[in-house]
């Protein structure tokens, strides 16, 4: 589906500039970090980690980001932050860092938002 085409709810009335949770690594690092688990699955009866890159980044970043990215507008819709939504939400990958060695790989969101959108053009 053409990202310009998607009109995103846009909850903007959150105390913080982070308003949404982002979380996008390029498949290959998931894939080290599922790796990684799974040898350490023979030591361990059970592993949970968040992958992520420790820095959030809100809609509106995202958004613009995007459009400079593809270089297409996206139409965005702004709603109201729902009840229970929370005004922060970032996942701190610390814990897989310290105990397995995993590195996420992409860190800025130009970075992150220009492999998504080479893989969607590939039409993978």
């Amino acid at each position: 589906m053409d990202p310009a085409t998607l009109a995103a709810p846009w909850r903007t009335d959150a105390p913080s500039s982070i308003v949404c949770g982002w979380r996008r690594h390029a498949v290959t690092a998931l894939a080290d970090a599922h790796l990684l688990a799974l040898t350490a699955l023979a030591e361990r009866p059970a592993l949970v980690y968040n992958l992520g890159n420790g820095h959030g980044f809100s809609v509106r970043e995202v958004v613009r980001t995007a459009q400079q990215v593809t270089g297409r507008p996206i139409a965005v819709r702004e709603v109201a932050r729902r009840p229970g939504d929370p005004a922060i939400l970032v996942a701190s990958s610390a814990r897989i860092i310290r105990e397995l060695g995993w590195q996420p790989r992409l860190a800025d969101l130009a970075t992150i938002v220009r492999t998504a959108w080479a893989w969607h053009a590939r039409g993978a």
